[in-house]
């Protein structure tokens, strides 16, 4: 299983570094522009293709993921994959992992390339310090625990939408919906996402509703207003994601075993 995911990765890495690194080459011809030009045209073209590579790039990288995937086990390579001496438990949780590792690479590759575009900026508000500053700040207000539930609420939308991708290739490669094109594992998606995306947003929504507690203090500057979120309004969100997560690898896994027993 090791080996099949560092293959799959290997692939998939070579076809969507391009994109991930794009958004940083323009940041450093940004910087070169300012320097020559300071004032011109130019700069504010940079500026929007910039800001559109860093927004899509990521989107093209795991769309190409997904393309990959679905060559391997469905399409044009299916069958050497399907020679492997791997079980279905095996190939669908290699392919998993490998979503995973292209998404949390995407998503680094996004958060380092904004960092640098706004560094790039001859007005910049912000430095890198400031940055690290405020990190602490936040961390010293709402303390490490809850800052690393934060981080585990953020990490479980992650996994629920790789979870959405597995599925959506999945089921396209399936004998149910095999006999349409790829690009019906994009309205896949698109239907998984407004579903979850819905229930998320509607669960959250009221989570936040029956656990917000506004406390009023007053003290010599005045009265202000204190707002307490309890840990229930970070747990259960997550607790959502790993159980619709949970469901929707069950059915990859159904449905890729099903495609190997048929063929």
């Amino acid at each position: 299983m090791g080996k099949l995911i560092g293959q799959t990765f290997k692939e998939d890495f070579k076809s969507i570094i391009l994109w991930l690194i794009l958004p940083l080459i323009s940041s450093f011809i940004l910087m070169k522009l300012y320097e020559v030009f300071q004032t011109s045209a130019l700069i504010g073209i940079a500026i929007v293709i910039s800001f559109t590579l860093l927004m899509v790039g990521p989107i093209i990288a795991l769309s190409i993921g997904t393309d990959n995937d679905m060559k391997r086990f469905y399409d044009k390579q299916a069958s050497f994959y399907s020679t492997l001496a791997y079980k279905s438990s095996q190939i669908v949780g290699a392919r998993f992992i490998n979503y995973l590792l292209i998404g949390i690479l995407s998503f680094t590759s996004f958060i380092v390339n904004f960092i640098i575009l706004g560094l790039a900026q001859k007005e910049q508000t912000y430095t890198l310090s400031d940055i690290f500053d405020g990190i602490k700040t936040i961390i010293a207000n709402i303390g490490l625990g809850r800052f690393a539930l934060i981080l585990l609420v953020a990490f479980s939308i992650l996994i629920t939408l790789i979870s959405m991708l597995l599925l959506a290739s999945t089921a396209t490669g399936s004998r149910y919906l095999a006999k349409y094109s790829k690009s019906a594992a994009l309205f896949v998606f698109i239907i998984l996402l407004a579903l979850i995306g819905f229930s998320f947003s509607y669960l959250q929504t009221n989570v936040l509703y029956n656990n917000l507690n506004e406390v009023k203090e007053v003290n010599a500057m005045g009265m202000k207003i204190v707002t307490n979120i309890s840990n229930t309004t970070f747990l259960i969100p997550i607790l959502f994601n790993l159980v619709v997560s949970s469901i929707m690898y069950g059915i990859s896994y159904f449905l890729h075993d099903k495609k190997l027993s048929v063929n």
